[in-house]
């Protein structure tokens, strides 16, 4: 299975939405557990890196992922040590490439769960290990 249908647009010629069969699996064992079902959170605010690199000509800045713009204070973010202008490229060995993106890989994993984030900030390459949080109801902004 590749997704579960959620939801349909009737006025529109066939569009669909699903979930991934692996979220929707993480939820189940949740449920199954007797967990309420978390969903992941590090506290950034970020821009794809094509879309940093068209508003910043003059950066040295290349290759492929995110770039943090704010790191919200005291969250999970802030406490493993993310900055703002870190460039994320990998989570838990997933290049944020070719249509991965952040939302989608933590979304496979459950607050609580420790994942390696494998960044570049400034010309040098680091991996910091990001314990998720569980989105809050109003998170905070940067």
């Amino acid at each position: 299975m590749i997704g579960i249908n959620t939801a349909g647009e009737t006025s529109a010629n066939s569009i669909g939405y699903a979930i991934p069969s692996l979220v929707a699996r993480r939820i189940a064992e949740d449920l199954i557990a007797g967990r309420t079902p978390g969903h992941p959170y590090i506290g950034v605010s970020y821009q794809d890196l094509a879309s940093y690199l068209a508003s910043h000509s003059s950066s040295s800045v290349h290759g492929f992922g995110i770039v943090v713009s704010c790191v919200v204070s005291g969250s999970p973010a802030e406490r493993a040590g993310l900055k703002p202008n870190d460039v994320v490229e990998k989570i838990d060995g997933t290049d944020l490439n070719n249509g991965e993106t952040l939302g989608g890989v933590l979304q496979l994993h459950r607050p609580g769960d420790t994942v390696p984030f494998g960044l570049v900030r400034g010309s040098s390459q680091t991996t910091l290990n990001v314990t998720l949080g569980d989105r809050p109801a109003s998170p905070a902004s940067c």
